[in-house]
């Protein structure tokens, strides 16, 4: 296996969809990058772009996605993000983006464009990094995701730039019913409406913890709001937020600026704002998990993660992605992303209690077991995915072995034969000069009598 190079392709997604009219075909299943990457795929001028269209009950994981590249000129509604344009009862797993996305949107129309996935339903997004750079759109803008619900984001990060749009967010545009957690951004978000985390909030389920912003918004031009360190708008629809352990640079966006823009919502906890100084102190990360966070520099990064190359090629300034659990092999000579298999070894099966005494219960014992069993499964089959590409290497790899011993013998052979034509060349050319010189003695010596008699 190797990376995919899409140049001058006109790439048409994966599974149609019609935003409006919602998905026409779906692709369902799992598609697994083997931590490979697909590079230079790009469109100009179409109204919805990415690797995939529609995904429904699929997995999409160890994947990267290099120097991803959209541009639309229509002044209709525009979504691209690299990984798919919708997302719904799926799992979006340790992928890794860069690029750039354009989309010159007229400012009636919603551009839910974003760094991996523009809207995404009842769906989780984890270990996963941006770094492509947004100009797109009104509303929905956002370095993970442009639009979610119901949707789990968990050890995210992203550090592109998002500009000329009306809206900006580090993680999410507009979101209900979030759960987002280990994520950062450390980006630049100069639009009119920049924030941190999630621009526009609603929902009686949402939670940000383990969070921080490092971005900076100093360009942000309010209109008429003061808030949006974190969370831009916190709707008043009966919309809860729990805050727990979230950090923003207080000093990177402008004065007078609010964690949270909160209308009438019931909030839990407060983000903490500190300057970039105080940001650099270990004291104030207290409470962080060491397993998650790497701590050698201030503010933390991930501690395990794929490096992936943002400007396409080597293996360092795409982003960190963490894998709990996660043992690193090598598989080959040099350290770039596609030299070495990250697996994932964490398994649980979660809580396990089986009832037999009703009808009503043992039917729900077969389905904890079925659950059961299907996530062992499951985890066979990973391992038997890395077992099968262990062995695609091996094999791969005594064939170059071969090869190469081969062509080593060969040259050798050639170096012999061709030392055993120069030895067999200076012999004859060492007999030859000896019979000359024998034969011009005899002549001399002819002479020299000839004269004497």
């Amino acid at each position: 296996m190797n990376d995919i190079d899409l140049s001058g392709f006109d790439w048409n997604p994966i599974g149609e969809v019609d935003v409006d009219a919602g998905p026409i075909t779906s692709f369902t299943g799992i598609f697994d990058g083997n931590g490979y990457s697909i590079k230079n795929m790009s469109a100009t001028d179409k109204e919805y772009f990415g690797l995939f269209g529609v995904i429904d009950n699929a997995e999409v994981k160890n994947l990267n996605m290099e120097n991803f590249s959209s541009e639309g000129v229509t002044l209709q509604q525009i979504v691209a993000s690299p990984i798919a344009i919708m997302a719904s009862n799926s799992v979006i797993s340790n992928c890794t983006t860069s690029g750039d996305i354009k989309a010159y949107v007229n400012s009636s129309f919603v551009g839910q464009s974003a760094g991996v996935v523009g809207i995404i339903l009842d769906s989780t997004v984890e270990y996963s990094s941006s770094s492509v750079n947004i100009s797109a759109g009104y509303l929905g803008i956002a370095g993970i995701c442009g639009g979610a619900i119901n949707t789990d984001i968990n050890s995210c990060s992203y550090t592109g730039k998002i500009f000329d749009s009306s809206t900006g967010a580090g993680i999410v545009g507009v979101g209900e019913n979030l759960n987002i957690s280990n994520c950062y951004t450390s980006s630049n978000i100069s639009t009119a409406g920049s924030m941190g985390i999630v621009y526009q909030l609603t929902g009686t389920n949402n939670s940000i913890k383990n969070c921080y912003v490092d971005s900076d918004m100093s360009l942000w031009l309010p209109q008429g709001a003061s808030g949006g360190g974190v969370v831009g708008i916190c709707y008043a629809d009966g919309a809860n937020l729990a805050i727990d352990n979230v950090i923003w640079n207080t000093e990177k966006t402008p004065s007078g600026t609010s964690a949270i823009e909160n209308y009438n919502s019931t909030i839990t906890g407060q983000p903490v704002g500190l300057k970039t100084a105080e940001m650099q102190n270990p004291a104030n990360w207290s409470g962080w998990d060491t397993n998650i966070w790497d701590f050698s520099t201030y503010p933390p990064t991930f501690k395990m993660y794929t490096p992936v190359d943002a400007s396409g090629g080597g293996s360092t300034g795409g982003g960190d992605v963490p894998i709990p659990g996660a043992v690193r092999l090598q598989i080959g000579s040099d350290s770039s992303s596609t030299s070495a298999i990250y697996v994932d070894t964490s398994f649980d099966l979660g809580a396990f209690d089986v009832d037999f005494l009703s009808a009503d219960s043992c039917a729900a014992a077969i389905e904890d077991i079925d659950e059961v069993l299907s996530r062992i499964n499951t985890k066979r089959s990973e391992f038997g995915a890395v077992i099968n590409r262990l062995s695609s290497i091996l094999e791969s790899q005594t064939t170059t072995i071969q090869n190469f011993t081969s062509a080593q013998s060969t040259i050798m052979d050639a170096d012999i034969a061709n030392e055993s034509a120069d030895f067999v060349k200076n012999q004859i050319l060492q007999q030859t000069s000896s019979a000359l010189l024998a034969q011009s003695q005899n002549l001399h010596a002819s002479i020299v009598l000839s004269l004497i008699g």
